[in-house]
């Protein structure tokens, strides 16, 4: 390609991106045009059908697909997360016919500082320049006495403690996580994990502490199955937006006072996240394979 080409190229893509920021006053309001024009210019030119979250776990899912390429979220102007488990990278790849973006890590709502509309920033940028499936994946401790560290929970619905919601007044959220993306999927991963796959119920509080044994079972009272400290602001912003939304947790510790008094560390957790990564990524990429 010669420079002409290059920079009629270069001309399109910025025509695109003007376009977008004035058709969409919704990027003014949530304070996403810089990170929504900058990928657009990164993907230049190359489709988006889907992206996906990646929580602790799952940080390497995609590096070895044909034609990853990959950028850091700070040259996307998207905020950069402060825990070590969080590489803060995004990937753009194709998996069968679907262009998917994989953003592996998120600004958590526990960190010092952190805005809502910043906690939201990547998946909302990521619907605005395609993404209309998105699927959400997080760590998580059991709340339901019949899970177990390594479950995979694909959440059928939540009980939000964030103290914070996302949406403008009375957004429906009867049916957040899409019914059939929630069927499809959990299918697939029974092929593969048969006892080790769930569905449940997601509790998400802000942190950054662990739960209490008497908070754990207070949940349990009110029908969790699981909490953890993200995925459903994620999740309502998204359901406002009109996205379709599957949500995956892996269960890496049981909630507090399950097992006596062992104490929970983070530490455990992203080495439980680590020993499923593998059996996580393969189930993860057999359900975008069917999507």
């Amino acid at each position: 390609m010669d420079k002409m080409d290059l920079q009629v190229k270069a001309a399109l893509v910025a025509e695109a991106a003007r376009r977008q920021k004035e058709e969409n006053p919704e990027l003014r309001k949530y304070r996403i045009e810089m990170p929504v024009n900058a990928i657009m210019q990164w993907l230049d030119g190359r489709k988006v059908d889907l992206s996906v979250t990646l929580g602790t776990g799952l940080g390497d899912f995609g590096k070895e697909l044909p034609g990853m390429i990959e950028t850091s979220y700070q040259s996307l102007h998207l905020p950069v997360g402060t825990m070590s488990a969080h590489a803060s990278l995004l990937r753009y790849a194709q998996i069968g016919q679907l262009g998917v973006l994989l953003f592996s890590g998120r600004k958590h709502l526990y960190e010092k500082g952190v805005e809502l509309d910043t906690a939201l920033m990547a998946v909302r940028s990521a619907f605005f320049v395609g993404a209309k499936i998105q699927i959400l994946t997080c760590a998580a401790g059991s709340v339901n006495v019949g899970y177990h560290p390594g479950n995979l929970v694909f959440v059928k619905d939540h009980i939000n403690h964030l103290g914070v919601d996302p949406t403008l007044p009375f957004v429906a959220m009867t049916n957040v996580y899409d019914k059939k993306l929630l069927e499809n999927a959990h299918r697939v991963a029974e092929k593969t994990l048969r006892d080790w796959v769930r569905k449940g119920v997601l509790a998400s509080k802000r942190g950054p502490s662990f739960e209490t044994p008497a908070e754990i079972i207070a949940l349990r009272r009110l029908g969790a199955d699981l909490a953890g400290m993200s995925i459903v602001h994620e999740a309502m912003a998204l359901k406002e937006l009109g996205a379709r939304v599957l949500a995956i947790s892996l269960i890496t510790n049981y909630g507090a006072g399950i097992k006596d008094d062992d104490e929970i560390t983070h530490e455990a957790n992203t080495a439980e996240g680590a020993k499923a990564a593998e059996r996580f990524s393969k189930v993860l990429l057999a359900i975008i394979e069917q999507l």
